[in-house]
């Protein structure tokens, strides 16, 4: 996938275009288009021009792998601008001297002057407020320069010569007859490959690499004037891209002006929209505006200046300032009146409107004689006020074959906007008395007549459907859902007898429980039960103060869970007290642990706002109004600190669908399950998959069916999966069978699977989805995307999220392994133990990064290796020069130790959850990341390395900044201090439930609580003073404002100390300090005998405080004053901290794009570094891999066993395998405990190695590239599901025989061996003869069914190949595990059998049974 097409799409090819068809379609478009042949047509020279550009990036390899990733922006940062001109290109291809066309059109090319480089075009966006004032940007440039060490000339002074065969042109010019006719045409020359200059390889120049031109950064400074246009352009003469022989480029800004919230502009004029209310249209008031230079302007209405609705005033000079001249325009400004709504007044006010307002006008009367109607005004629909407002009869058209003014179906349903992509001003609410509230969902009228689906779809082809608004467009058909309706003003209708409905009335729907009819619970408890109402499926945690607490059932039902007691809360008289159970905020980490990963529990979290004086009033004189902010599940945890750092925490969405659905609804046709046995026939349900995860913001999507779901559920590895309840049921229970099979939590999700528009998920990705990118994602992936955004915004509940772009994982890119290769092969847990990364598993075995981040990209490199030779190929370069350069790898992996989880850290970021400790571990990752940067650069590689290619895809200029910025605003030494207070303030809350217990608890309570917690609380005096010393997170110098304020405070401070002074001396007492003490505030402290005494007897002290016999506190009226005023600035010092805390943040999120760019590379750095240090360690060689269907193994080893083995001083035995066209199966026979099963697992295991990027245990490989591998080994049942062992092993082979292709790899161990023997062996050769004629794929297969090597004798590409027991003197026998051509028919059970313990009396049995079975066979074999 590209990131843009245009310049493919001029040429007219497709992105896979090959260089010749490149060729080709440049040679059609530059004749067709050529300025010579189109004279008359000024527009086809441009096209020329753009076409000859197009093909001079594509024919270069690296401006192309530039362009495909990074789209034009990436060929101007890149440096690959510049370049050949049109008429030089064509000539190139063409020849003629005297014009590219060589007079052929007559006249040959027109002059254009000295050869130039061309121009680079920017577009630079600045908001309003920036034209008003002015601003001055800098702007960074990537450009091409001359090579200051050859001064262009690519190689050392006098060892570039021009070429003799071309005379440098670069072009020879060839004759040739064509008929009558003689035809001269150019090619490249062959001797210097059309550079027009030969240079030797040793004489180029290393800084350059004979390319003339290098990259150099520069800032540029664009001055955006005051009342500067859109479309103006800033031109920089000669800054763009240089090269040898041509001018210097020039650079090109064009100021486009952002859209802006408040203000629309035209010329120098602003235009903006103030709502008023009706009485300050008639009474006059004020209304504020605030301008584009922070200025509030306050207009004025006089009393008597009566607006009318729409109606325009003026304010003269506070429009836009021109430009140059700085004049300034108009400000415009459009009342929108707002009247009351209807039914406000009461008769009485009515009268009292009469006498305040104008006399009605006087009506026509109607005369004595005339015949007189009643009627009553009602409400008019969307058409009816189209057509009062004049429409034309076009409008009145129907091409569904309705006729004009026939009556038209309504229905009101309720729709989430969003996925019908409406905007704001598409919405409209149904006008009634109770418009204009505010809903999350929108209500309205939607009819656009038709009766089915057909004549829907005619509909919605025809010019009318595109006309209707919104709410008039979609029949009732269509949507589901309940009605909201408005009550509007009083009308009269009249309805016949008949058309009422006839029968018998449903009965009205129960209502939910009201809270009139529950006890008159205070207003916390109300809000509580409000919201368990609401979110009914959720544990409720309700902030109160500093605790977070559980009320009603919930106390009662998790208390005891979660180890806390559980209380009654008592509350007004009268009413009965309520369970309650809570902790404080600070171990809420700890709880959600317990709820959220241990129960698998829905946890909802209601925080507590600060309500304003109006909001006090209604709720009774209550301080905080309490919201559900986060609902939180095992798939939507953010940064909670149980996390496993070193896996990803995915939400996985699974939606099927099959092609012959109507895609509008997304509902699954039944398809016969039987027993949640695999069906063959479910391959025709396709399966769309989306998963993400909001640690780290990735998100993926891929199409799937229905048979290989089990496998992707156990790669992907979903905390959390969510299935839509509008799917078939059927389907429905066999996808939830098999997530609860892999214990995962499953969550269904309600709706009726209506599609959410692609381009409405830009609202929730960091950079929107082109169009192009759009159109790969099938019907499936989407429907899953919309299903899981959906889940994630109801679950953040408006908590602003910023995900990757989804990437898609394709199937033919990335081997498949199933779930039971991946359980069997123990490739990231044991299957024991069950735990990723474990010991014994391939992960831990390899596993040398040293970053969190990259550990998670080993782990699904692991469980997804790729199945493309680029990718794979790559990844083995990296690792190979890493292994080579083992200093500049151990460099490496130092700096990578410092660096912070980026990832997840820059995701906390774009959540806004992101602190000043976030701040500092970005700013040191950042400085890790421009170490390896500079570390890289450092290091002599040839440009198409792996290690350079890295070292280009870092983004560090912008980063370098934002780190300058966070490093001179944060305060790290005042940040430690803060986190001191902090913990002091914790003690305080333990010391706190320390009393409760000691006076309402038990000693048992008591005990519970840790000794190194209650030693590290010491209980503090109640007349301990708070300390003086601030903790400040930011620098003074972070801001201006700041400075002054720490200025300010200052000051204060030496009034304090001279105040403390003159009090000493007043008084006489030495020990006197001013200070603040919780409870008490700004106090006088003094302590001793002495100077309490002194303290006492003075004048100078206001009234007193505490005191004692040696200490004593009294007030001070100037020290009061003068702590308060210390007060007040230190507010407004961490007021203001916490703004430059904000604007810090912003920059974090301005470069998300480029910080995750960042960690990406280092993550792929961990990854190889950890690679090369394993083959180091365990001598791993670089596997050869290609197209083949060849696996040639020399010395295999298994990484796993073989560490084991070391463990313990054994040594590991290697085997070689050939297995390939010649031999694509070998069948394996020996003894129990012989090595088959190891030999087997250890080349899925290379397989797996290999095709992820890392060297393999080998002393030789060469591998053909496997799609599927597939493994079959190991027993077990599954009662639960009613499967016995046999079932399970059938269940299993029946994937492998399915589904295996001739590129797959299939190692089979035992099958057949849980029936009876004959039954066994006709499976077991039933699997071998069908992997070898059908499935034709290469294959290991272990038996101890030895008469199946007999029985596959004619199978060509078959070999035979088994290990043996080598016998000792006195009965001693060791293994030979080396592997040898041939078949061994004793399987050596009863030498196991003795190893294991078994007695010796039931070994001598089983002997005696043996030779009695053995003599049996014999005779048998002689009479036939």
């Amino acid at each position: 996938m590209v990131k843009e097409s245009a310049f493919y799409d001029l040429l007219g090819v497709g992105p896979g275009a090959s260089d010749a068809e490149l060729k080709s379609a440049y040679k059609k478009g530059a004749l067709k288009h050529h300025p010579d042949k189109n004279a008359h047509n000024p527009a086809a020279a441009d096209k020329f021009k753009e076409i000859s550009h197009a093909y001079e990036v594509l024919s270069d390899p690296q401006k192309r792998q530039l362009y495909d990733q990074y789209g034009a922006e990436g060929l101007e940062q890149g440096g690959a601008g510049g370049g050949m001109a049109a008429e030089d290109l064509f000539a190139q291809f063409f020849g003629g001297g005297g014009g590219a066309f060589g007079g052929m059109f007559g006249g040959g090319m027109r002059d254009t002057g000295p050869k130039k480089a061309r121009t680079i075009h920017h577009v630079h966006k600045v908001s309003l407020e920036d034209i008003y004032k002015g601003k001055v940007s800098k702007l960074a440039l990537q450009k091409s320069v001359i090579c200051p060490k050859c001064d262009g000339r690519g190689g050392k002074e006098g060892a570039v010569r021009s070429c003799s065969g071309c005379n440098g042109a670069g072009m020879k010019t060839m004759m040739r007859q064509m008929g009558p006719m003689i035809q001269r045409f150019q090619t490249v020359c062959p001797d210097c490959q059309g550079e027009g200059e030969i240079i030797r390889e040793r004489d180029r120049c290393n800084r350059c690499g004979g390319k003339k031109t290098i990259v150099e950064r520069k800032v540029l400074h664009v001055h955006v004037d005051k009342g500067v246009k859109s479309g103006h352009k800033v031109d920089f003469r000669g800054e763009g891209d240089q090269a040898p022989g041509v001018q210097n480029g020039d650079v090109q800004f064009e100021i486009e002006q952002k859209p802006h919230p408040r203000f629309q502009r035209k010329d120098d004029d602003l235009f903006y929209h103030a709502e008023i209310d009706l009485l300050t249209a008639l009474a006059g008031g004020d209304i504020h505006v605030e301008h584009l230079d922070d200025r509030w302007l306050t207009v004025s209405i006089l009393p008597g200046e009566v607006i009318s609705p729409n109606e325009i005033k003026m304010l003269r000079g506070q429009g836009m300032p021109s430009m140059r001249h700085h004049d300034f325009g108009n400000l415009y400004i459009q009342f929108d009146v707002k009247f009351p709504p209807a039914n406000f007044n009461t008769h009485e006010r009515i009268a009292e409107l009469e006498q305040i307002l104008p006399a009605r006008k006087q009506q026509t009367v109607p005369p004595p004689d005339a015949m007189i109607d009643d009627f009553n005004l009602e409400e008019v629909d969307q058409s009816g006020q189209r057509r009062a407002q004049g429409a034309t009869s076009m409008d009145e058209d129907d091409e569904d074959g309705v006729p004009p003014g026939a009556e038209r179906m309504q229905c009101a349903s309720q729709i989430p906007r969003d996925w019908l992509g409406w905007s704001d001003d598409e919405v409209a609410i149904e006008k009634g008395g109770a418009k204009n509230q505010p809903y999350d969902n929108f209500t309205g009228n939607l009819a656009c007549g038709s009766q089915s689906p057909e004549q829907h779809a005619k509909c919605k082809s025809s010019n009318r459907h595109s006309r209707l608004k919104p709410w008039n467009l979609c029949p009732k058909w269509l949507m589901t859902g309940p009605t909201i309706q408005y009550r509007g003003i009083k009308s009269k209708s009249t309805v016949k007898l008949k058309e009422l409905p006839q029968g018998a009335l449903e009965p009205p729907l129960r209502k939910d429980e009201d809270d009139d009819a529950s006890p008159a619970y205070p207003t916390v408890l109300r809000q509580v039960r409000n919201n368990m109402r609401r979110f009914d499926n959720c544990v409720v945690l309700t902030r109160v103060g500093s605790f977070y607490e559980m009320y009603f059932e919930h106390a009662v039902e998790y208390g005891p869970l979660l180890n806390l007691k559980v209380a009654q809360k008592k509350s007004r008289a009268g009413v009965p007290s309520v369970p309650m159970a809570g902790f404080p905020f600070f171990q809420l980490d700890r709880f959600l642990k317990v709820l959220v990963q241990d129960l698998k529990k829905y946890v909802a979290i209601s925080e507590e706002y600060a309500n304003d004086p109006s909001a006090k009033v209604k709720s009774g004189g209550l301080m905080f109004d309490r919201r559900v902010t986060r609902i939180v599940t095992p798939g939507t945890l953010i940064d909670e600190k149980f996390m496993d750092p070193y896996e990803n925490n995915f939400l996985l969405a699974v939606h099927p669908l099959r092609h012959d659905t109507d895609a509008r609804r997304s509902v699954v046709r039944p398809v016969e399950l039987k027993s949640n046995i695999l069906d063959p026939h479910l391959d025709s349900i396709c399966v769309g998959l989306a998963w993400l995860d909001l640690s780290t913001g990735e998100f993926l999507t891929q199409p799937t069916n229905l048979s290989l779901l089990p496998s992707a559920l156990a790669r992907i590895g979903a905390k959390e999966v969510v299935l839509s309840e509008s799917i078939d049921t059927d389907v429905r229970q066999h996808i939830a069978g098999l997530v609860e099979h892999e214990r995962r939590l499953l969550t269904r999700q309600k709706g009726d699977g209506m599609r959410l528009p692609i381009s409405a998920w830009s609202s929730m990705l960091e950079s929107p989805l082109s169009t192009a990118s759009e159109a790969e994602f099938t019907e499936e992936e989407s429907l899953a995307g919309s299903l899981l955004l959906t889940y994630v915004a109801e679950n953040m509940q408006g908590l602003g999220i910023k995900l990757q772009p989804p990437q898609r994982r394709l199937q033919f890119a990335t081997m498949s392994i199933d779930k039971n290769s991946l359980r069997g092969l123990e490739i990231l847990a044991t299957s024991k133990e069950g735990v990723d990364g474990g010991k014994g598993s391939l992960l831990h075995a390899i596993r040398r990064t040293v970053t969190k981040s990259g550990s998670r990209l080993l782990k699904d490199w692991l469980a997804s290796p790729s199945a493309l030779l680029p990718v794979i190929n790559a990844r083995l370069d990296l690792v190979s020069e890493l292994l080579v350069d083992i200093k500049l790898r151990e460099s490496i992996v130092e700096r990578l130790r410092r660096s912070a989880d980026c990832q997840r850290l820059v995701q906390r970021f774009a959540m806004g959850r992101g602190d000043a400790d976030d701040l500092i571990s970005l700013l040191k990752t950042i400085e890790t990341t421009s170490s390896i940067a500079s570390v890289l650069h450092q290091s002599a590689y040839a440009v198409s390395s792996p290690l350079y290619n890295l070292s280009q895809r870092f983004s560090l200029e912008d980063s370098q900044t934002l780190a300058s910025r966070i490093s001179s605003a944060i305060d790290e030494e005042g940040l430690l201090q803060s986190h001191r207070k902090e913990e002091h303030d914790s003690a305080k809350y333990i010391v706190a439930a320390q009393d409760v217990l000691e006076h309402e608890g038990s000693a048992s309570d008591l005990d519970d609580m840790s000794s190194v917690v209650r030693a590290k609380t010491p209980r503090r005096d109640a007349n301990e003073p708070e300390t003086d010393e601030d903790s400040w997170i930011m620098r003074k110098t972070a801001s201006p404002p700041l400075q002054s304020l720490h200025g300010s405070l200052q000051e204060l401070r030496q009034q304090r100390e001279h105040l403390t002074t003159v009090l000493r001396e007043e008084i006489g007492a030495s020990s006197l300090t001013l200070r603040y003490i919780a409870g008490s505030g700004h106090v006088c402290h003094v302590k001793g005998a002495k100077d309490v005494r002194l303290s006492a007897a003075a004048s100078v002290g206001g009234r007193s405080g505490r005191a004692t016999k040696t200490s004593r506190t009294f007030y001070n009226a100037e020290w009061s004053d003068l702590g308060a005023k210390m007060d007040l600035l230190k507010f407004q010092i961490r007021s203001e901290e916490q703004r430059v805390l904000q604007e810090l943040r912003e920059q974090v999120v301005v470069n998300l794009v480029k910080l995750r760019r960042n960690a990406a590379v280092l993550d792929e750095l961990d990854v190889g570094c950890a690679f090369a240090t394993l083959a180091e360690e365990q001598g791993f060689v670089r596997p050869i891999l290609n197209t083949s269907r060849d696996h040639k193994i020399v010395g295999g080893r298994h990484p796993t066993v073989k560490m084991g083995l070391e463990e313990e001083g054994r040594a590991f035995v290697g085997n070689d395998c050939f297995v390939g066209e010649r031999e694509r199966i070998w069948l394996i026979t020996g003894p129990n405990m012989g090595g088959k099963s190891t030999f087997l697992r250890q080349n899925a295991l290379i397989f797996i190695l290999a095709q992820t990027g890392s060297f393999v245990p080998a002393q030789h490989a060469e591998v053909g590239i496997v799609d599927q591998l597939f493994t079959r080994v190991g027993s077990a049942d599954d009662l639960f599901r009613d499967r016995s062992t046999f079932m399970v092993e059938m269940l299993e082979t029946a994937v492998i025989l399915n589904q295996a292709t001739s590129r797959s790899f299939v190692i089979m161990d035992e099958i057949g061996r849980g029936t009876t023997p004959e039954d066994g062996i006709a499976v077991a050769f039933a699997c071998l003869h069908h992997l070898y004629h059908h499935n034709q794929c290469r294959a290991l297969f272990a038996t101890h069914f030895h008469i199946l090597a007999d029985l596959a004798q004619k199978f060509d590409h078959l070999a035979c190949y088994c290990t043996d027991v080598a016998e000792g003197p006195g009965g001693s026998f060791s293994y030979v595990h080396r592997l040898q051509r041939g078949v061994n028919r004793a399987s050596h059970a009863l030498k196991v059998a003795r190893l294991a313990g078994i007695p010796e009396i039931a070994i001598q049995t089983a002997k005696t049974t043996l030779d009695r079975l053995g003599a049996v066979s014999s005779n048998s074999e002689v009479k036939q």
